[in-house]
Parts: C-alpha cells; structure tokens; sequence
C-alpha cells in the first residue's frame, strides 16, 4: 500500500513539473499559400508562474526547394517587443541566421534590454515570428528540434523544451492558359446556340 502511494505522489509530482516547464508552439500549425506567395509562422512562448525568459536560441528546419527564408539579415538586429508596455518597449534583441550548409534558420535572442522588471513570466508570448516565400511547389514541414536549441530562463539555467512542427503547402497558380480555353470554350457553345435559333 505505501509503495502504491508513494508511486502515485511521484507521478504526481512529475506531471505538475511538466505542466510548469516552458513550452514553444507554432501558430498556425498549416497553411496553405501559392507560389510566389508569402507565409507567415508565429512562434509562442508559454512560460510558467516561477519561470522568466533571459534568453534563446532556436533551430527552424524546413525544405529549402519549397520555402524561402524572408526573414532579416543576419547583421539586423530584430528588436522584439514582447513586454505589455504602453508604449512598447524593445525589451529583447534578437538575430537571425541562416545556416549556408543545411540552410535551416537559427534565432538567438538576449534581454531584457531595460530593468529585470521588462523579464517575460507566466504567460503565453510570441517571441518571433518566421516568414517565408513560397519558391517550390509541395508540402515543406517546419521544424523546431528541440535538440541543441535552448530557452535561458530565470535561473541562468539552459532548459531543453519539446519538439514542435508546422506545414506551409505551396501550391502552383493557376494558369492562365486554363481560364483563356474555358472561355473559349463558352463563347463557341453561345455562338452555336445562336446560330441554331436563327436558323
């Protein structure tokens, strides 16, 4: 009976520990855009009543010969305004780089550039938000590992967090070509009938 119950209080205890620890998603999960066409992914933050963001680094991984990265260049500096400020303060500065090997994005980001009243806690926040063009047509995943990627919370310590994924699909516009042959095709239908009435 002990041993039962002292079981139970374990898996208790791991279950709030997971409920408090940091969490990323992606919003939207899919999307559908055409070619040529730009795509949108923000990517959420939720952090727990005891947790406060100092810093980050993510790895986006997605399909090279259907998305493009539009986001800044790497010798930007992308001020985030993550805080509740009135106006928004630039609390976070963060960088993007995009990998010349695997062409997979990586996001680095330090703060708060003002007190450690600006910090980030419990609560859900959109730390980034990733842009692409559609370049190929297909289904391209987007990928967060959750693997060499970190959030730096409150206690200066490096705290690993789950994987998550999104779909951007591109697909081809439609052709011109397509809408020209119908038409033709309905005014010659038109034409007939016209004739035969009259005749």
């Amino acid at each position: 009976m002990k041993r039962t119950l002292a079981l139970g209080m374990l898996c208790l205890l791991l279950a709030c520990g997971q409920a408090m620890a940091a969490t990323i998603s992606f919003n939207p999960l899919n999307q559908s855009i055409q070619l040529g066409q730009q795509a949108s992914i923000g990517v959420d933050l939720t952090l727990g009543a005891a947790e406060t963001l100092q810093g980050f680094a993510l790895d986006i991984a997605f399909n090279p010969a259907i998305l493009t990265s539009t986001n800044p260049n790497p010798d930007d500096n992308v001020f985030l305004n993550l805080g509740t400020f009135t106006p928004a303060v630039a609390n976070y500065v963060a960088n993007f780089f995009q990998d010349p090997l695997d062409l997979s994005l990586h996001l680095a980001g330090v703060g708060p550039l003002g007190s450690a009243a600006d910090l980030l806690t419990d609560g859900t926040f959109t730390i980034a938000t990733l842009t692409f063009a559609g370049t190929g047509v297909g289904t391209s995943p987007v990928n967060l590992l959750g693997t060499s990627e970190y959030l730096l919370l409150g206690n200066l310590a490096t705290t690993p967090f789950a994987p998550a994924s999104a779909s951007v699909t591109v697909a081809p516009v439609p052709e011109p070509g397509t809408v020209i042959l119908l038409g033709l095709g309905l005014a010659g239908f038109f034409a007939y009938r016209k004739k035969v009435s009259i005749g």
